[in-house]
């Protein structure tokens, strides 16, 4: 039996050969299915796509990645966010959208809370509440004052900073948190 590994670009299938040999496994790059040529289709923010009983609605978060979106789900009264808006969100790349971006777009999609009330993340086995919203949003307000805990920390090899530092209690924004 043969398995096929799709990678969007050869480069990640050459990295993913070489940690593969780093492990003292092989797999030759014939194995490897290029990326289809798709077409795409435009949407804007909160544009309702029928899917046959179910709506996706999408909606533009630029934290993680300056690009990355979201989906509202409103028949599921839930919000797949991803790593648009987790605990925590990661800011500290250079692909990363600004502080103020996000803070943006979660006011906006906040402006939608009627139509959800859980929130899926990667880093959650069975959701968050949608209080998650509220809190990464209060986060970067006070990111924006300079009144954030500021945690010092290194991640990927770059300083970075942490809005909670969960050592400290805190009253508000309990289940968010922003590195940036």
């Amino acid at each position: 039996m043969i398995t096929y590994l799709i990678c969007p670009m050869m480069s990640s299938a050459h990295m993913v050969i070489q940690i593969m040999r780093k492990q003292g496994l092989s797999f030759s790059t014939e194995h490897f299915i290029a990326q289809k040529e798709m077409n795409y289709h435009s949407y804007k923010d909160y544009d309702v796509f029928n899917l046959g009983g179910v709506t996706i609605i999408p909606t533009h978060l630029p934290g993680q990645t300056s690009g990355i979106i979201g989906f509202l789900i409103p028949e599921l009264r839930t919000a797949i966010l991803g790593a648009a808006c987790a605990n925590p969100t990661i800011m500290n790349q250079d692909s990363s959208g600004t502080v103020e971006s996000y803070r943006e777009g979660l006011f906006n999609l906040n402006q939608h809370r009627s139509e959800f009330n859980s929130v899926l993340t990667p880093h959650s086995n069975f959701g968050e509440p949608s209080l998650l919203v509220d809190h990464n949003l209060y986060w970067t307000e006070l990111i924006l004052l300079n009144k954030d805990d500021g945690f010092r920390i290194r991640l990927g090899g770059k300083e970075s900073f942490v809005s909670r530092n969960k050592r400290f209690f805190h009253q508000q924004g309990y289940s968010g948190n922003i590195i940036y």
